[in-house]
């Protein structure tokens, strides 16, 4: 048993990812005014929120942090 397991990993090693190859678009550039602060109120949108009772992941849902 120990002996597969560790032929298991070494296999899963061996395979080079494939998320390597993905192709990501930068993030566009900020306007002059954009980005400057400390503002009054943080709002993420289209989160999925993890509540740490156990319970399955709610969202997606927006978080206001102020």
């Amino acid at each position: 048993m120990k002996y597969s397991l560790t032929l298991c990993l070494a296999l899963l090693l061996a395979i080079p990812p494939s998320f390597s190859q993905i192709k990501l678009n930068p993030a566009p550039d900020r306007r002059a005014d954009e980005g400057e602060g400390p503002f009054q109120r943080l709002i993420i949108r289209g989160a999925i929120v993890i509540d740490g009772t156990g319970a399955p992941p709610a969202g997606p849902a927006d978080i206001v942090i102020e």
